[in-house]
């Protein structure tokens, strides 16, 4: 048990975390001292109090003479810690057979993976089992491959549910907790993909240096989440404080962990923060990206590690979304900066329009791109007309139009039953905020409450927060249906709580597919 003594008197404190459960002994000299204990909602929240206790006790002036066990609300994995052989194959296999599942098979897999989790839970994810509403865990061959930490089940009020599981735990230090106890688990140590979902807090510090510090070799993407509860606090941040500044912080200095191959930034950033993360260090980043808007203090100045090629010297891929000074980059762009001799894809969105474009086919600064993407601009036929004759090969069609077809969706379709549920549902009457715009379907579906439906064309991945096990799910094929029967009008702009074009969460699933 760590043990503190106050060297200017003869007291002691001791403390030690068993479980959910921290006891303190105190006292004076070589006695035994008075021994206290209390339970806490979760291993979790035991181990930081234990933390916030130590260093108060050497703000006081104790000092640490015993560390057996750590104790100060560190992480220790016990050493040699496994999953059972036998139950990681089994595990596999379910999920193997789930993967190549259809129709009504797939549910009774579901439950028996279900079961199998939750019977296993301790084993499995040690004290993230409890903590399972906090993190949304896809698996594969038995470990776990991608981890979206941060993410409470669809309308639950996140700030609640994490005052229930880790009381009293800043927001910020709940999801670092969360980050380090998911990188301590054997399960986790061919971790492929993690996002950071906001738990209420606007900072994502801590948990970029948790995962920095403890992620396995094996993590190749990490994105951070543009969430309702990120986007609230940011407008109320700005609205009531007349913060106009506030946006998502990564801290003074972002270090991203070294095997990351592609980061996906969603949320716009606070003040200062798109010039700390252009200057980040990661030699081995291939795919960048992130979302320029939000500050007014945002410039292109911000951006000038990233296009002089001192902090990602190995990208290949850049998108940059909600450009607000897309006049200024296209004048730096123009000028050619090192990192266009290696970017291989370029997209941009927001203002650009056919001035810009013009100037940049006139440059010849893109002429080195296999492909340069503005379909989410401003820019025209006359400007894309410029840039085809500069020997450009761009994306700029409208890829929403005449795409769909009914084979397409009962193709997709999981089962007869879920073809006909869909029908069903299928009724502009029974949907609010219908649209569709480049690439994209949206529409919120009548429900217990309404239910967030999104499609990205023309690979018809389809986004739904319902319940139901089956995906698609019938309300992503009504909204497909509705388009089918060009019942989905034409929307200038989507609504926030849709994804931006190519930020999907598995952006690298397919090689061939590029993420942006």
């Amino acid at each position: 048990m760590p043990r503190f003594e106050d060297p200017s008197s003869d007291r002691f404190w001791e403390i030690q975390q068993q479980g959910s459960t921290l006891v303190r002994r105190f006292g004076k000299g070589q006695g035994d001292g008075r021994r206290v204990e209390r339970d806490y909602a979760s291993a979790l929240a035991a181990r930081w109090h234990a933390g916030e206790l130590s260093r108060e006790k050497q703000a006081e002036g104790y000092q640490l003479v015993d560390a057996v066990d750590g104790g100060l609300g560190a992480h220790a994995p016990v050493p040699g810690r496994s999953v059972d052989a036998e139950l990681r194959a089994e595990l596999a296999r379910v999920q193997r057979e789930l993967y190549e599942a259809r129709g009504d098979k797939a549910p009774k897999l579901q439950s028996r993976q279900e079961s199998l989790l939750s019977r296993h839970g301790a084993e499995l994810l040690g004290d993230l089992a409890p903590l399972t509403d906090l993190v949304e865990l896809e698996w594969r061959a038995g470990l776990i491959d991608h981890a979206r930490v941060g993410l409470a089940p669809r309308r639950v009020n996140t700030r609640t549910r994490v005052k229930q599981l880790l009381p009293d735990v800043p927001l910020y230090q709940a999801l670092r907790l969360l980050v380090e106890e998911l990188c301590a688990l054997d399960s986790a140590r061919a971790l492929r993909a993690v996002t950071l979902f906001s738990l209420g807090s606007v900072s994502f510090e801590a948990a970029l240096a948790a995962l920095a510090d403890g992620a396995p070799a094996t993590l190749r993407e990490l994105a951070i989440a543009n969430t309702s509860s990120l986007r609230f606090t940011v407008g109320l941040r700005r609205d009531r404080e007349g913060d106009q500044e506030a946006g998502a912080e990564l801290g003074e200095g972002v270090v991203l962990p070294p095997s990351v191959t592609g980061l996906r930034v969603e949320p716009p950033l606070a003040g200062g923060q798109l010039a700390v993360l252009c200057g980040a260090r990661a030699p081995a980043l291939e795919r960048l990206s992130l979302s320029c808007g939000g500050a007014p203090s945002h410039s292109v100045a911000d951006l000038e590690p990233l296009l002089a090629a001192t902090s990602f010297p190995a990208l290949t891929t850049l998108a940059l979304h909600d450009v607000p000074f897309h006049a200024e980059l296209c004048e730096v762009l123009c000028a050619r900066p090192p990192l266009l001799a290696h970017l291989r894809r370029l997209e941009l969105h927001g203002g650009f329009d056919d001035d810009d474009a013009i100037a940049l086919a006139e440059s010849g600064a893109l002429a080195a791109l296999e492909q340069l993407d503005v379909h989410n601009t401003q820019i025209g036929p006359d400007g894309v007309a410029a840039l085809e004759q500069a020997g450009i090969t761009l994306r700029a069609e409208d890829r929403s139009e005449g795409l769909i077809t009914i084979e397409q969706v009962r193709k997709l379709s999981p089962d007869k039953r879920a073809e006909a549920a869909a029908r069903s549902v299928a009724q502009p009457g029974k949907w609010q905020q219908l649209g569709r715009s480049a690439g994209q379907l949206w529409g919120l579906c009548q429900g217990r409450s309404p239910y967030e439906v999104s499609i990205e064309l023309p690979a018809l991945r389809c986004r739904c927060d319902c319940p139901s096990r089956k995906r698609p799910c019938k309300h992503a094929l009504a909204l497909l249906l509705l388009a089918v029967d060009d019942q989905v009008p034409r929307g200038d702009e989507a609504p926030d709580w849709v994804p931006q074009l190519g930020q999907r969460e598995n952006w690298l699933d397919d090689p061939d597919d590029p993420p942006f």
